[in-house]
């Protein structure tokens, strides 16, 4: 008896001499996350009977990546190498195997633990880690798999990328598209940076933004030091703000030691007549 249990063999009549057994063998379908209980009951000799209680707990299970699944390790000046330590964690009750990681495409390397292993539920973790090590500019990608043995589970992919440097000075990246986005709304910020890939530091000074659309722009955050260190980097984070509808275009320049640094900055601010004003089916809007 029980819901999820059955026999799967023995428990048929039979004649039992002195000192003999026999063996009936019980399955747990787990097709739940449950508790199941049930009795196993033995009839003999006129209608005696015997029972042993059986219990069985079907545990969910389930993994998460830390720090995600897309990992931009940003600008990395050519001949240097950045790496990323990640985390395999559940995050249910029920345990795991971690039974592979492909090796992704140069120029970046995954550092793996030894194979399979398992992930202890309720929190446990398995530990490992990528390096990009760019050899030449350009922006690069490619994809790691993560499989398991979870039930019905199929592998995780982890994207990668990094943006190669040259040697000198570099912004990343060279064009930020903000996209379509309603009048006066602030987007999502996005990150400008500067990348010394030289031998010796830089400052940076005079951030701004210029250009036919500079007021629909801002920049909302500064680096907390403008000196660059060699193979170093600085940031600053940018919004689109447009208060009229229409294509908005200007630029990003920062000046530093030596030179000038551009990033061209792009939108579109849509009126309420090609946004929408919310109304209508679900299929109108997302």
């Amino acid at each position: 008896t029980g819901t999820d249990l059955a026999m799967v063999s023995g428990g048929g009549a039979m004649q039992l001499n002195p000192g003999a057994s026999t063996t009936v063998t019980i399955s747990f379908a787990a097709t739940a996350k449950e508790m199941a209980t049930g009795d196993l009951v033995a009839t003999y000799d006129g209608g005696q009977q015997r029972s042993a209680h059986l219990s069985a707990q079907a545990l969910g299970t389930s993994m998460a990546l830390n720090p995600g699944a897309e990992m931009d390790f940003g600008p990395v000046c050519a001949g240097q190498t950045k790496e990323q330590p990640f985390s395999i964690i559940s995050n249910d009750d029920g345990s795991f195997k971690v039974t592979a990681i492909s090796q992704p495409d140069m120029p970046f390397t995954l550092m793996a633990p030894t194979l399979p292993a398992n992930v202890p539920g309720g929190g446990g973790t398995l530990d490992f880690s990528l390096t990009a090590a760019p050899t030449a500019a350009g922006h690069q990608v490619t994809t790691v798999m993560v499989t398991t043995d979870i039930p019905g589970g199929t592998p995780q992919p982890i994207d990668l990328s990094v943006d190669g440097l040259s040697a000198g000075v570099s912004p990343t990246p060279e064009l930020l598209d903000f996209g379509s986005n309603p009048i006066d709304t602030t987007t999502i910020g996005q990150n400008i940076s500067l990348s010394n890939c030289s031998t010796a530091p830089i400052t940076a000074m005079n951030a701004r933004i210029e250009g036919a659309d500079a007021s629909e722009f801002a920049i909302v955050a500064q680096p907390e030091s403008l000196m660059v260190a060699p193979t170093g980097s600085i940031a600053w984070l940018v919004v689109m703000q447009a208060h009229t509808a229409g294509p908005k275009q200007a630029s990003v320049v920062v000046d530093y030691d030596g030179g000038t640094m551009t990033v061209r900055l792009s939108g579109e601010a849509l009126g309420a007549d090609r946004w929408g004003d919310g109304a209508g089916t679900s299929e109108d809007g997302y």
